[in-house]
């Protein structure tokens, strides 16, 4: 890949590590790194949790398509961390496909149950039910879409973000890419 003139966006359900595993893929490719949820965020000044209490998931699902539009037209050249739904719209997984290579990265529904478990209180329910059947439905719906628009899935399971971000950087390596 080069870093100067393509950028990457880290796909996958909440609890995957995107953030986290973003940050060291722009520090080690020495490109910006932005968290699209925290610039969604910033500019509404309302939490992800206090949009979708009291605007409702229409309007969170709304700005959050603008708000991935106006960052990928502004920042070519980035480590995009995007919200877990950010792939339901077309719209976004095109703007997703522009910015550069997009990763999905992946976890058993059990994995993110406990991962999630530790930062519930950060993020609205994904649905009423409980948690094992709300991440396993939501995961599964969403499997689809997180494949159309990936361009190789990265399973976290048992690994450090460090390992993650190894196992990207090589992957990426691999990816014939045209001249710009």
């Amino acid at each position: 890949m080069t870093p100067a003139k393509r950028g990457l966006a880290l796909i996958g359900p909440r609890g995957t590590g995107k953030t986290t595993v973003g940050r060291i893929l722009a520090d080690r490719l020495a490109l910006p790194f932005v968290d699209a949820d925290r610039v969604l965020e910033a500019g509404a000044e309302l939490s992800i949790a206090e949009l979708f209490a009291e605007k409702g998931e229409l309007f969170f699902r709304d700005l959050e398509e603008r708000v991935l539009s106006q960052i990928v037209s502004q920042n070519p050249a980035i480590v995009l961390a995007t919200g877990g739904g950010a792939i339901l719209r077309e719209n976004n997984r095109n703007r997703l496909r522009e910015l550069g290579e997009v990763v999905w990265l992946t976890a058993k529904v059990e994995t993110l149950r406990d991962r999630l478990s530790r930062d519930l209180n950060d993020r609205p329910a994904l649905t009423a039910s409980g948690p094992i059947s709300e991440i396993a439905r939501i995961v599964s719906s969403r499997a689809p879409l997180y494949a159309e628009t990936t361009d190789f899935a990265v399973e976290t399971d048992g690994l450090e973000p460090d390992e993650v971000a190894r196992i990207v950087l090589e992957r990426l390596e691999t990816i014939p890419h045209a001249s710009q």
